[in-house]
């Protein structure tokens, strides 16, 4: 039967007159077959195929296969209210943006996602990893069960595995895991303990491979404390190019370890501080060679320009990049804007600000990277600024930015086009009331109609409906009916998570239906929900 099929096969791909004839055909068909000859071939060949085709499938049986296990009772989650599944099956169809806090607030709650759900929800986290780790949380015994008959889904093994299991069964999941499952059970180990979760991999270090290491290598980012440092600091001398580097960026992050504390006494020699008449001056000298201790800590010769920089000038980055910000204001006995505006006369000043660009972020010092924020900066540095600052001094900011644009339309597209390439987080009132004022304020200025506020300002709509503070919903102008929607949608979600369980007494506090639209007025206080 096979061969039949697979002769019709190659006759429609290399056409029926380019080969022969079939004639073996089963013996029901035979009379069949025969009477569909001498007529035309590619005709006779259609007709041919949908005969086979049903013939085949009415002869076939179904495979017997023995019955499935049972999925384990959920003995530690509990199962939501019926208003809240309704939230999340009409997140999961329609409002997929906001998924990741719904299904941390599950987590939260110590809920089970609904069984129904579950096998849209895994399906969706093949593709949208940042759901993993959540999902794995709320997953629960049914979860468990799917991810075992779908290949596709045995990552979630990765975020359910107790990370607190004996050495057997961490080993036992290490060899039969995917990559994807590996990385999340170390993720949680690390978080849970972090000191741990270093100790085994160090003794499973010898025997992966240097792609491996790396990525594990990586993932130390999680829970990354000064415990750390001096593993890291060893794996300086690893063999792996991608490892040394991994742990430099690590090390960079720490900030009393031995790397920095190097690259220190590395910047003293290259910075020098004048101390003049009335103020003091900066003499740079970066490094004329690289010497064994520089070149283990991750200075390297180069053979051509690296984004446009010499070598020198990239050695000298590097160096001001580990020294940090805190030791190069100590070392020069200057603030943040003196410091700054002292390089910034030297004839390295665009690569001192680079290095002071990189190390900023990495241990958070407000006021450098407030005062680097308004240096003339590629788009990605002062990004990576904006994303290191704490949230209200980071609004604050944004403000600011938008403000200083030349007019109201260009501070908005600014911010929205800001927003877009930092780490989400949950607005404050006073800054969502900001974004608002600035959309009213354009649409009284230019009177457009509200698809055009919606084209122009598409980058901060989205980012409005999802972190703005839904304590204004009152408040909200009526040309944003997409966002109020939104609104509502996620205060209503909140209630009925926050109304618990279906076993809740028939006395406790129950989700509301879903409000109507309210009208533009004034805030009112008790609607505050935040």
């Amino acid at each position: 039967m096979n061969t039949v099929w697979q002769q019709l096969e190659i006759a429609a791909l290399m056409g029926a007159g380019k080969t022969a004839p079939v004639t073996d055909w089963p013996h029901s068909l035979q009379t069949l077959m025969e009477s569909l000859s001498g007529r035309d071939s590619s005709r006779e060949l259609l007709m041919q195929l949908a005969i086979l085709a049903p013939w085949q499938r009415a002869g076939q049986q179904l495979p017997v296969v023995d019955a499935l296990p049972a999925a384990e009772p959920e003995m530690t989650l509990k199962p939501l209210n019926t208003e809240a599944r309704r939230c999340l099956q009409t997140a999961l169809a329609d409002r997929q943006e906001l998924l990741p806090a719904l299904l941390q607030a599950l987590a939260d709650g110590a809920y089970h996602a609904p069984h129904a759900s579950l096998p849209a929800l895994l399906k969706l986290a093949e593709q949208r990893r940042e759901l993993r780790l959540p999902l794995g949380k709320v997953a629960g015994a049914r979860g468990q069960w799917l991810a075992a008959q779908n290949p596709a889904w045995r990552w979630l093994t990765g975020a359910t595995l107790p990370v607190d299991s004996d050495a057997a069964t961490v080993n036992a999941f290490w060899q039969d895991a995917g990559q994807p499952a590996r990385e999340l059970f170390f993720i949680r180990w690390r978080l849970a303990d972090a000191d741990g979760a270093r100790g085994w991999l160090q003794t499973l270090w010898p025997t992966e491979s240097a792609t491996s290491r790396a990525a594990l290598l990586a993932l130390c980012r999680h829970g990354l404390h000064a415990a750390d440092t001096g593993w890291l600091d060893s794996l300086l001398d690893d063999r792996s190019k991608p490892v040394r580097e991994q742990a430099v960026a690590l090390l960079m992050r720490l900030p009393d370890s031995p790397w920095r504390q190097r690259m220190q006494a590395a910047a003293a020699t290259c910075i020098q501080v004048k101390r003049g008449l009335i103020r003091k001056n900066l003499e740079i000298m970066p490094p004329e060679t690289l010497t064994p201790a520089l070149t283990r800590d991750g200075l390297e010769p180069l053979t051509a320009p690296s984004q446009g920089l010499g070598e020198k000038a990239v050695w000298l980055r590097t160096i001001i990049t580990g020294a940090g910000c805190e030791w190069l204001l100590a070392h020069s006995s200057m603030d943040a804007q003196t410091l700054v505006a002292a390089l910034g006369k030297t004839d390295w000043k665009d690569v001192l600000l680079q290095g002071l660009a990189l190390a900023a972020p990495a241990t958070g010092h407000a006021g450098m990277l407030n005062v680097l924020l308004a240096q003339s900066l590629s788009p990605s540095q002062a990004l990576s600024l904006l994303q290191a600052l704490p949230d209200q001094l980071r609004e604050e900011t944004l403000m600011q930015q938008a403000q200083a644009a030349k007019n109201l339309e260009t501070g908005l597209m600014l911010l929205g086009q800001r927003l877009s390439g930092l780490t989400p987080w949950r607005w404050s009132e006073a800054f969502t009331t900001a974004v608002l004022r600035g959309w009213q304020g354009l649409a009284a200025t230019v009177n457009p109609g509200p698809d055009y506020l919606r084209l122009r300002l598409s980058s901060l709509h989205q980012p409005l409906s999802l972190y703005g503070c839904t304590c204004l919903l009152p408040a909200l102008p009526p040309g944003l009916p997409e966002v109020a929607e939104t609104w509502r949608f996620r205060l209503h979600a909140e209630a009925a998570l926050a109304a618990g369980a279906p076993d809740t007494p028939p006395n406790s506090a129950a989700p509301s239906p879903m409000p109507e639209p309210l009208p533009n007025h004034h805030r009112n206080q008790e609607s505050d929900h935040e």
